[in-house]
């Protein structure tokens, strides 16, 4: 049986190359090339399977221990910079709130705010929360800027009490707002005034600000006149 070469654009049979052996070079070329078997090529599956054997058989036991050993320590340190990367983002939210609430305080309106409420308490003594009841119905001018000041105090103290119960501001950072001197009026001046609008408030921000408080017996410095005023706009 004739066998056949191909080569691409030089493909002969297996008769042609024996007689061409036999012009050039004489009669022992072709009595050698009749002694060749000519098999045919090996399939390309065969040859990957047959590859891929010899990879396996060529890598040690040994070695397959260590190469899972690495592929979790590389999995370990990125799980590691990821956690890394999400505190480092965790801690710039919080110092941004943070900074928010201190520019809040700091502004000429919570002063104001603040100063009402503690001079409201103390021109009208142990009663205060039930006399600014009555004028407040009467719509009374300085009862109604103490209304303003309630408003404006309950606010800030309450969305820190709200993100911090919904797990958005850190107890950390918590406890140091919540010991602004301006929170002992809240709990002492701004609940009772609160519970003479008739109507339920929230409680529940008062008591989770009141479950971290450690009361400091701070108020607002004295050194000024209990006076109502109205107040100040926040631009400085």
């Amino acid at each position: 049986m004739a066998h056949s070469f191909d080569r691409g654009p030089l493909a002969f049979s297996a008769n042609a190359y024996h007689d061409l052996l036999r012009r050039h070079c004489g009669g022992g070329a072709a009595v050698a090339y009749s002694m060749i078997s000519i098999a045919p090529e090996r399939p390309d599956f065969a040859r990957r399977s047959l590859l891929k054997r010899i990879v396996v058989s060529g890598v040690s036991s040994n070695v397959i221990p260590w190469l899972m050993f690495a592929s979790v320590s590389v999995a370990c340190v990125s799980a590691f910079f990821s956690w890394r990367s999400s505190k480092v983002a965790a801690n710039a939210s919080q110092a941004a709130l943070y900074l928010k609430f201190q520019e809040q305080y700091a502004s000429h309106g919570m002063r104001d705010a603040l100063r009402n409420l503690s001079s409201w308490r103390e021109l009208h003594g142990g009663d205060f929360a039930h006399k600014w009841g009555e004028l407040y119905e009467k719509n009374d001018t300085d009862a109604l800027e103490v209304d303003k000041s309630r408003r404006r105090v309950s606010h800030f103290f309450g969305a820190i009490a709200d993100l911090y119960k919904n797990g958005l501001l850190s107890k950390p950072l918590t406890c140091r707002l919540k010991n602004y001197s301006g929170a002992d009026l809240w709990f002492e001046v701004v609940e009772p005034l609160e519970e003479q609008l008739g109507r339920d408030y929230d409680r529940s921000q008062f008591e989770t600000l009141r479950s971290l408080r450690n009361s400091l017996g701070r108020t607002q410095p004295r050194w000024f006149k209990p006076v109502i005023v109205a107040q100040s706009a926040d631009i400085e």
